[in-house]
């Protein structure tokens, strides 16, 4: 196969991964309260194995130099805040909205400050300060609204994943395009 059609022929793997990407922020979209319940299922699940892990290395460990007390502790804590998910899903679903408004918050604050003392040309600084306020305005709207904030997040990934399926089919197809009009055969890639 000429070293020119290497990239090209890879057009099947763009345009899977587009249409995977698609799929997936559909799912998102229309099916937004079982995504919920299954993220949430997932973590629960997660806290509670990786708890079990925990414990079990502190128990091995203990007899080692090595310091056992906080594995058993971290283990204890994530047993914990599995089954606190299980029994009060509301109250760990509105800690994660209010820790991920945080983090949002700090970014957006990151990125103001950023742009406000860089040594950058004056209109990235503007476009940066101005992009600094989109994740503190999600923040502030996750905040006073923490019980549709989680899916306006998860509806707002749903959209991000659309777009970039979109785009990944487009180049597939696009590459798929390039790798007949130079004559690549099929049978090579």
């Amino acid at each position: 196969m000429l070293e020119v059609c290497r990239i090209p022929a890879r057009w099947r793997s763009y345009t899977l991964t587009g249409v995977i990407f698609l799929l997936f922020g559909m799912v998102c979209l229309f099916l937004t309260p079982q995504v919920l319940i299954i993220i949430l299922l997932l973590f629960t699940a997660i806290a509670i194995l990786l708890g079990i892990l925990l414990i079990a290395a502190s128990v091995f460990v203990a007899g080692l130099r090595v310091q056992w007390v906080p594995l058993l502790f971290s283990g204890i804590i994530l047993i914990i805040i599995g089954l606190v998910s299980i029994y009060f899903p509301d109250i760990v679903s509105a800690l994660a909205v209010y820790f991920i408004a945080m983090i949002s918050l700090l970014v957006g604050v990151l990125m103001v400050i950023y742009g406000t003392i860089s040594f950058v040309e004056t209109k990235t600084r503007i476009l940066i300060i101005l992009l600094g306020f989109i994740p503190i305005v999600i923040a502030i709207y996750m905040i006073l609204f923490p019980g549709s904030a989680a899916a306006l997040v998860l509806r707002l990934w749903g959209i991000f994943a659309c777009i970039l399926g979109i785009v990944f089919i487009v180049q597939g197809l696009i590459l798929r395009r390039v790798n007949y009009e130079l004559g690549c055969n099929e049978k090579d890639t």
